[in-house]
């Protein structure tokens, strides 16, 4: 005999979950409740779901186990749906769950009931309605497993109270063991690549990050003398940023990636989804006369937008280590190789130097212009330190000058919601135990859309250093307006893109949930403070105004 309660706390304890992320309501009691009797777990409270949600998205990429969510019935799941896209997007394994009514009474409408499962269903893996006591340990364990199951992502169940609160005869199936293993033929592979040496590169994927591949990567990179781009939107660290072969991200639109790509014989494509385009164009990424070789993670997304010649699914780590022992048997590839490779650190060399005039030259102006400031945050910012991603204004900038060399030391959100990076960078300190300080990078307008989360790290004395950068407007979007033909946007006129009557002083706002905070306008005095930021306990947050450019 069992309860529900005691049935979802043991299997959440044999699943490896120490933390519970949430906003309790009525609908959740029973659950609080039994945390309340149980030391193994700790909870992390949100103040908003959107913050609740992105938390727990930060802790599993950390992590990379499946987090544990519980939100608040309807209004609470409706308002944790915006971080659930990215979540989504971004295949981070997370199990979500909200309370439903007791199923007894949902005949009559009550208040804080409807379809949860529908309301989910578009930003999750599956969604299901527990109806009995004796489902409920085999739907979690099936959530579990699913979640981190490829493709990864989110997965939703809903928890009538009635049966959280059931004692009955129940049986709990034990934990399942899965191990991803093959050993498939890579010659066809290597042949292609061997053929093609001199006109041929990689785009790497998040799956290489993921299944901890990057040096596998850089192995068979560098044995074939291929340049390496990233795949738009890619969240995490495929390929050392600072390595002479990386050719940083592709522009997430496809007439543009083909500018590009479309010189080359072959693409060496690992990973699932990495034409991945923001815009519409006429164009596709790749010209008739390139051939796109792939090796996926998720066997469905082989062939799916774009024909493969050759393409192969498994563990890219295990199967780039094999493409890399087999091309290190090449001897013709050696001379060529040591020539690209040459040419490659002369390229690299010449537009580090090129970035560096360029920040000089802009340096005088006031306010800053984002790569500078960009510029004066990283030079205080020691290599190593872990950054969480979500400025638009200064993305690009980040990701050229700061050197990321593995995965866990850089997080982006490729589902391109708002909303993610300041409790992301929360989730992410969490997962890291508290032992490395965290460095979260936002914009205005994303700042303002889970602030609740500068509460949780006061809350939970986190060592996050969010850095606001702060041009009072939506940029991006006034950006985009401008490239297109016939637009208002061409003579200025723009609606609902501004955030300065009246300003927000985000200074204020971090004050009020315990954050210290300060706001910085010249280079030097920003890079102090980043140095000194290592050294306290606890967040704080720095606020830069930078220059509203059309670039």
């Amino acid at each position: 005999m069992a309860s529900g309660r005691e049935c979802l706390l043991e299997i959440l304890r044999d699943e490896g979950v120490t933390h519970v992320f949430g906003n309790p309501g009525t609908t959740e009691l029973a659950l609080i409740d039994a945390l309340a009797g149980d030391d193994d777990f700790h909870f992390i409270l949100g103040l908003q779901e959107a913050a609740v949600v992105g938390m727990a998205d930060g802790y599993a990429q950390a992590t990379g186990r499946p987090s544990f969510v519980n939100l608040h019935t309807t209004a609470g799941l409706g308002n944790g749906m915006g971080n659930l896209t990215n979540a989504f997007a971004t295949n981070v394994p997370m199990v979500v769950t909200a309370g439903q009514q007791d199923i007894r009474h949902l005949a009559y409408d009550p208040l804080l009931s409807g379809d949860l499962v529908g309301l989910a269903r578009a930003t999750v893996k599956w969604a299901h309605e527990v109806r009995s006591l004796q489902e409920l340990p085999i739907i979690l364990r099936r959530a579990f497993r699913d979640a981190n199951t490829e493709p990864r992502g989110p997965v939703f169940v809903s928890l009538p109270m009635n049966i959280i609160d059931e004692i009955g005869t129940v049986s709990i199936p034990p934990r399942s063991t899965i191990v991803q293993a093959e050993s498939g033929d890579i010659s066809q592979l290597v042949r292609l690549l061997v053929e093609s040496a001199g006109n041929l590169c990689l785009v790497v994927g998040d799956e290489v990050g993921r299944y901890g591949a990057t040096e596998a990567a850089v192995r068979v990179a560098e044995l074939l003398g291929a340049p390496v781009y990233g795949s738009p939107f890619h969240s995490n660290v495929p390929f050392p940023t600072d390595h002479p072969l990386w050719r940083f991200t592709l522009p997430p639109n496809t007439g543009e990636m083909r500018k590009v790509l479309g010189g080359y014989d072959r693409i060496l494509l690992i990973g699932d989804r990495a034409f991945m385009s923001y815009t519409y164009s006429d164009e596709l990424p790749l010209s008739p006369k390139t051939q796109l070789l792939q090796i996926a993670v998720d066997r469905h997304s082989l062939g799916r937008c774009h024909a493969v010649e050759l393409g192969l699914y498994g563990d890219p780590l295990s199967l780039l280590a094999a493409v890399g022992d087999a091309l290190s048997q090449e001897r013709a590839l050696a001379p060529s190789r040591d020539s690209r490779l040459a040419i490659a650190r002369d390229w690299r060399a010449s537009w580090e130097q090129d970035l560096k005039d360029e920040c000089e030259r802009l340096a005088p102006s006031r306010p800053l212009y984002p790569l500078v400031a960009a510029d004066a945050v990283l030079r205080g910012v020691p290599p190593g330190t872990v950054i969480v991603d979500e400025c638009l204004a200064t993305n690009k900038y980040v990701r050229q000058l700061y050197p990321v060399r593995k995965p866990g030391e850089y997080y982006y959100f490729r589902g391109a919601g708002l909303g993610w990076g300041m409790p992301a960078a929360v989730g992410v300190s969490l997962g890291l135990e508290r032992q490395q300080r965290v460095v979260c990078l936002l914009g205005d307008g994303a700042a303002m859309y889970s602030p609740q989360a500068l509460w949780s790290a006061a809350h939970e004395s986190l060592p996050i250093t969010f850095v606001v950068f702060n041009n009072s407007e939506y940029n991006i979007l006034k950006n985009f307006m401008r490239s297109r033909p016939g637009y208002n946007a061409q003579s200025g006129r723009f609606v609902g893109m501004e955030i300065n009557q009246p300003s927000i002083d985000f200074c204020a706002l971090a004050r009020s949930m315990g954050v210290d905070a300060v706001r910085l306008t010249e280079p030097d005095d920003i890079t102090a403070y980043m140095i000194a930021a290592g050294d306290r306990e606890g967040p704080s947050l720095l606020e830069i105004p930078i220059a509203a450019t059309a670039s």
